[in-house]
């Protein structure tokens, strides 16, 4: 799957959930997780959107370039 590779190379290792969700440890600054509480749909919806959401620093968006650009991510992958 091209676009958990992606994932995977910004945000490091995955846990699949439910629904089509996988869970990260969240990146963004100022979280204080140290355990995967970032969910993130894998299945990008009509709009083109795969909803996020960090369940710890109650963070969330609706794509994943809004998620990478928060995270400070490498702007080859944005």
């Amino acid at each position: 799957m091209e676009l958990l590779s992606l994932l995977e190379s910004v945000l490091g290792q995955s846990e699949p959930r439910s629904k089509g969700n996988y869970r990260f440890k969240c990146p963004l600054p100022g979280c204080s997780s140290v355990r995967k509480r970032l969910e993130i749909k894998l299945e990008t919806d009509s709009k083109g959107c795969n909803k996020w959401k960090c369940w710890v620093c109650n963070r969330g968006g609706n794509t994943l370039r809004s998620l990478f650009r928060q995270a400070s991510a490498d702007p080859d992958k944005i």
